[in-house]
């Protein structure tokens, strides 16, 4: 045993006796995640306390949603041969703790509620509810295929994938989105899993008033609903953008904010808990928000970043960088090259220098994650036990 480890040990017993119980309890719940984790070692007491469930529970709740951590996904690859994708947590502006490694593409569907919910491509029917912060992933039953006849014209395509956090029936859900064309017409699909429920559902295509975007689209989660972009029915295939209550999983649509033909690319987000939409141009972008929830009208452009405003990056090509507004006001800046923030209120630009990123990169995603203590084993269900899995490096198999 450690010098070190003796004396955490030495104090894990004199400590109970200099400070009431609902003290230590107190202080434990304020502590960061990496903290927490060492101090599961000390002792068996605080090992039992940290993994209780109330406790669990009362740590996420006084977690900083506004200062969540950057997680990395890339994909290592060369000579056209993908090698290997693996989700990075970002610690001191370098890769930090390797959280999940597979040997195929993996994309995130979305982060919720402290779990994070990530898809095998190319088809994305095998889906895992990750805890990125302990190493714990949850594997959830096969997706099903959507069914067609021999006049297929056009094979299905998955468009977008989500997951959240029901508050009011403490469940989380995730949600994939397809279509396909046959000689019928063009057909879409919505297949909703409720985690610890076993059983995927599907929507019936007739209740499902639109079309989805041609191409993967992602989706974001505010206000109880995930939306993505959509072409309405019997409307000359206007684009506008789709939303599903997580809760009662009904579908409503809005109209997007105004925009031009020299559009580049859209992305949807949330900034301070209301709907944003960016639209990148050739050397700016534009971030609108939704002041009133589901009123198109209510669409506001708050903010103008042109490319002389991103320091470092000046001269970058507008199409080599993706833009990610993240809900504390803070506008993501990333290729596989260049990565950086700027801040919406304080309108300054920070160049996020990452060591050890790898010189075959062949895509790089970064995400927003607030974590937590909650393990995915908590919200399995009857037979899901099984697919529960604690590894140093969750491999996750194709």
């Amino acid at each position: 045993m450690s010098t070190r480890m003796r004396i955490m040990k030495r104090h894990c017993i004199r400590l109970p006796l200099h400070l009431p119980g609902e003290i230590v309890h107190d202080i434990l719940s304020r502590l960061p995640i990496q903290t927490l984790s060492k101090c599961k070692l000390v002792c068996k007491d605080w090992y039992n306390l940290i993994k209780d469930t109330s406790f669990v529970k009362l740590h996420h709740s006084r977690i900083n949603q506004d200062d969540p951590s950057l997680f990395m996904l890339h994909a290592i690859g060369g000579e056209g041969v993908l090698r290997f994708s693996q989700l990075y947590m970002l610690h001191d502006n370098s890769l930090g703790t390797t959280c999940v490694k597979s040997k195929k593409f993996i994309r995130i569907a979305g982060s919720s509620n402290g779990l994070m919910c990530v898809s095998i491509l190319p088809h994305q029917k095998l889906f895992y509810i990750c805890n990125p912060m302990t190493g714990e992933i949850l594997k959830l039953p096969e997706a099903t295929a959507p069914g067609h006849g021999n006049d297929l014209l056009f094979k299905h395509q998955i468009t977008s994938t989500g997951f959240a956090f029901d508050a009011q029936s403490e469940t989380y859900k995730v949600v994939r989105t397809w279509y396909f064309c046959d000689k019928g017409g063009i057909h879409t699909g919505i297949e909703i899993y409720t985690v610890g429920s076993g059983i995927w559902r599907s929507i019936e295509e007739e209740d499902i008033p639109w079309f989805f975007c041609y191409g993967y689209t992602q989706t974001v989660f505010v206000n109880g609903a995930l939306h993505w972009r959509i072409h309405l029915r019997n409307s000359e295939f206007e684009v506008c953008i789709g939303a599903i209550d997580i809760g009662d999983e009904k579908l409503i649509a809005f109209g997007q904010p105004p925009r031009d033909r020299k559009t580049k690319r859209t992305t949807l987000s949330s900034l301070r808990d209301c709907l944003c939409v960016n639209y990148v141009y050739e050397d700016h972008t534009v971030v609108w928000v939704m002041k009133q929830y589901g009123v198109a009208s209510s669409w506001a452009r708050e903010h103008v970043i042109r490319e002389e405003m991103l320091g470092p990056l000046q001269g970058v090509p507008f199409k080599t960088l993706a833009f990610k507004v993240l809900n504390n006001g803070k506008l993501l800046v990333y290729s596989t090259e260049y990565q950086g923030y700027y801040d919406l209120r304080k309108k300054e630009f920070k160049q996020i220098l990452i060591d050890g990123v790898h010189s075959s990169l062949r895509s790089l995603v970064i995400v927003a994650h607030s974590g937590s203590l909650i393990s995915p084993s908590s919200i399995a269900g009857t037979g899901e036990e099984d697919n529960f899995h604690l590894r140093r490096l969750p491999e996750l198999p194709g």
